[in-house]
Formats: structure tokens, C-alpha cells, sequence
């Protein structure tokens, strides 16, 4: 049975029903269920040093603005209704006798202001009876001659007004359109008159003017939240790119090392299985790398330490280094000729390190992937270009299985793309693999290119 009921379509309400619970939904939400925003920020005075010997008598520190103003606000138009009603009973001959109406509905009048700020959906709700009897007692009061037409003494209306403005501002659109209707159907019964319409349009502008604030306030709180969350986004995305960075600085530096010390370490008991003279030079050698590789990195941690106060001034390699970078990986087995041409300019920056790493990473590369191999290295000056080339024979030996998924090629790419240039790798024809890297040099005068020079 359960299973029968679970499966039996949910059933639609009628069309007339759900059109009677659409057309009802501003009234309901008006009169019982709706609710406003909650107020937003308010400007507040605080007390002047003048007045410090005050502080002890007050409860308070800050003064709310906004609250002041409304219960001034109030104050103002409970005296002025108090004085108008008064005025009207006593030209009409008393047709109030008890005096504590008067001040019954002057309060009335009053008290939504009140509610306002904090409550302004509430406030139109002890709006609308007061409205209903501040009008019954005018209506008595106005029946002297020449007293005014429309029974609505001006201290309620500009009641009225403003706690329709605080709904329109504060409220959903639906709850704004059914308060409106309510105001206007009361206006129609309580003093049915051609004044009605311009109580309808009157309090009409309240409402759109309220909405229409309502409305900026929406948008300028989504641009804050759109800058906001862009702002976090840029932190995001900076963080990110910091994190790559440092990823590809410890790569650049420890991989190569690393790399020399493995294929060191393996070509050490096969150099010399039975000579402990040429089996400490290998150590020495190995010790060497080690100590490089931790230079290096400590120039990298310093440099990265920079934000701390503690920078590190020791420069980082460039061309001019690259004589050791080849005796290490030369020592290590790889076979490698290098042949320049062009002149270089007299400054390159950061497109020296650039080049540097490169061939580092390369290098790298071609010791763990094609062991013994011949390696040549190309760099050549044409114009505003700098061209480096490396490409290494395919492997004499099988390669040591090793763990994929390293992240050189893809530091390589984003060094070279930093300074505008291009990158390409591949296999070559013969087997073996190569490295293209084109990077854009900056416009200084170069002098003619020498001829091409080999070097051993």
C-alpha cells in the first residue's frame, strides 16, 4: 500500500485557486505574513569631550542619528496634532467632551514613527487603525464653518507618508503593492471624496520613491559584492601564481642536482669496482653537486624570503655561468658540444636566467631519459632574437625506469612565456629528443655576427 501511495502524481490545485492565492499574496504579506529587511547601517554621534562629565548620568556613549530624528520627528507632530485638534474641538463648540481623545489620537498619529526605523512593515500595520481613528475624531472636530473638506490633519499624513516610504524602502515589491492597495481602498471608505485621488497618487510616490531606493542600494550592494568577490579572486589567483612560481624555482634548482648526483651515484661502483682512489673522486664529485644544489637553493629560499626583510643578494646564474653548468653535467656522462653564434648584448636580465634554466631543465632531462648520450647545445644571436637549441641522440642504453609526471617542461613554458618568447619540444628523426626555446631580446645595438665558434 505504502508503495501504491508513493507512487500516485502529486495533484495540481485548480487554476481559480491557484489564481485567488497569487492576487491574495500582497495582501497576506501586507497584513500578516511579510516581513521587512533589517535596517542597515546608521550614522550615530558621539558625545563631545565637552559633555564628558555627562557620561556618567547617560546610558549611552553614541547616539543614533536616525533614531533621534524620529523621536523628534514624533515629538513635533504629537504637539502639532495636539494644538490642531484642540483648536478645531474648541471652534466646533466641544462636540468632544472628553479631552483624552484628543490625546489618544495625537498620540496615535504619532506612534507609528516610532516603529519606523527598526519595524516599518509593524508601524504601517498601527498606522492603518490609527489613520481609521485619528479620521473619526477629526470627522466629529470639523464641523465648524470653514473647516477643511478632507478629515486627515496634516501631522498624519506626514505619518503616513513616511511609513510608506520606510515600507517601500524596506519591504519586497509585493508587500509595497498590497499596502498601497489596502491605503487606497480605506482612503475610498473613510472619506469618499474627489480629495481620494490625490491621497491615492500621494501615497503612490511614497511607495515608488521608497522602492526606488530600495532598488540603488540592491545594485550598490552587488558592485561591492562583485568588487569583493573580484578582489578575492585576484588574491586567488595571485596566491596561485606565487605557489607556481616557488614550484618552479625549487624544480629549476633541485632537479638538475639531482638528476647529476643520481647518474653519478650509479656510474660510481661501475667506474671503479676495485680502485678506492677513483671511487673517492666520484664521492668528491658527488659530494660537490650536493653542495651546489644547496646553494642554490638557499639563493632561491632567500630571495622568496625577500617579503620578510631578509633578502638575499647573491645573484642568480646566467649565461656566464653556464661553463659550470656543462662541467657538471659533463661529469656526470653526458657528451656535450656547444657552438654559439652572433654576439650577445651587453645586458640580458632576465632572459639570461631564463636561458639558463632552460638549459639546466634540458639537461636535466636528457641525464634521466637518454643516459650517455650525445647532447648538442645551440645558441645563437639573430637580431632582436635570442635561439637556444638543445638536442641529445636517442639513448645507448634503456633508461632506468623512473616515477612520471614531472612539471619541467611545464616550468620551461611558463619562463619563456613570461618574457613574450616561444617553446617547442619534441621528438627528433633520429630518435632522440629537442628543446626550442625563441625568446625576444631587448632593442640594444649589437655588433656584427662572428663567425660560428665550437666549443669542446
Amino acid at each position: 500500500m505504502a508503495g501504491t501511495a508513493e507512487s500516485q502524481p502529486v495533484r495540481r490545485r485548480a487554476w481559480p485557486v491557484r489564481a485567488g492565492a497569487w492576487l491574495s499574496r500582497p495582501f497576506t504579506a501586507a497584513l500578516v505574513t511579510g516581513v521587512a529587511d533589517p535596517p542597515g547601517r546608521r550614522p550615530s554621534w558621539r558625545q563631545p569631550d565637552a559633555f564628558r562629565h555627562l557620561r556618567h548620568y547617560l546610558p549611552f556613549a553614541r547616539v543614533d542619528i536616525v533614531v533621534l530624528g524620529e523621536i523628534i520627528t514624533a515629538l513635533a507632530v504629537f504637539s502639532g496634532m495636539i494644538s490642531t485638534l484642540n483648536d478645531a474641538n474648541d471652534r466646533a463648540g466641544n462636540p468632544v467632551a472628553d479631552g483624552e481623545l484628543l490625546i489618544l489620537a495625537a498620540a496615535a498619529a504619532a506612534a507609528p514613527l516610532l516603529l519606523r526605523e527598526l519595524w516599518p512593515l509593524a508601524a504601517w500595520r498601527v498606522a492603518l487603525p490609527a489613520l481609521v481613528f485619528v479620521v473619526a475624531i477629526t470627522t466629529q472636530v470639523n464641523t465648524y464653518e470653514g473647516a477643511p473638506d478632507a478629515p486627515y490633519p496634516a501631522g498624519v499624513v506626514i505619518t503616513y507618508l513616511l511609513v510608506l516610504y520606510a515600507v517601500g524602502v524596506r519591504c519586497a515589491r509585493h508587500v509595497s503593492v498590497g499596502v498601497w492597495v489596502i491605503t487606497a481602498i480605506a482612503m475610498l471608505i473613510l472619506h469618499p471624496s474627489p480629495s481620494w485621488f490625490l491621497g491615492v497618487i500621494m501615497t503612490a510616490a511614497a511607495l515608488i520613491f521608497g522602492y526606488n531606493v530600495r532598488v540603488r542600494r540592491q545594485a550598490q550592494r552587488q558592485v561591492v559584492e562583485e568588487e569583493r568577490r573580484t578582489e578575492d579572486e585576484r588574491s586567488a589567483r595571485a596566491v596561485l601564481q606565487e605557489r607556481s612560481r616557488i614550484a618552479r624555482e625549487l624544480h629549476d634548482v633541485v632537479a638538475h642536482h639531482m638528476s647529476v648526483i643520481a647518474i653519478q651515484a650509479e656510474a660510481a661502483p661501475i667506474k671503479a669496482p676495485d680502485d678506492p682512489d677513483v671511487l673517492k673522486a666520484e664521492l668528491a664529485s658527488i659530494r660537490g653537486t650536493a653542495l651546489e644544489a644547496l646553494t642554490e637553493l638557499r639563493r632561491v629560499l632567500g630571495v622568496l624570503r625577500e617579503g620578510d626583510g631578509a633578502p638575499e643578494t647573491a645573484p642568480q646564474p646566467g649565461l656566464s655561468d653556464l661553463a659550470e653548468l656543462l662541467a657538471s653535467s659533463r661529469a656526470a656522462g653526458l657528451a656535450v658540444t656547444v657552438t654559439t653564434s652572433g654576439r650577445p648584448p651587453p645586458t640580458l636580465g632576465g632572459v639570461g636566467l631564463t636561458v639558463y634554466r632552460v638549459l639546466q631543465e634540458s639537461l636535466s632531462n636528457a641525464l634521466r631519459h637518454a643516459p650517455g648520450a650525445a647532447v648538442r647545445v645551440h645558441l645563437a644571436y639573430q637580431g632582436a632574437d635570442l635561439r637556444l637549441r638543445v638536442e641529445n641522440d636517442p639513448p645507448r642504453t634503456a633508461p632506468p625506469a623512473r616515477p612520471r609526471g614531472g612539471q619541467g617542461l611545464t616550468g620551461m613554458r611558463e619562463r619563456v612565456g613570461a618574457y613574450g618568447g616561444t617553446l617547442t619540444t619534441g621528438p627528433t628523426a633520429a630518435g632522440g629528443y629537442a628543446v626550442a626555446a625563441t625568446l625576444p631580446l631587448e632593442s640594444v645595438p649589437t655588433p656584427p655576427d662572428p663567425a660560428p665558434v665550437e666549443q669542446p
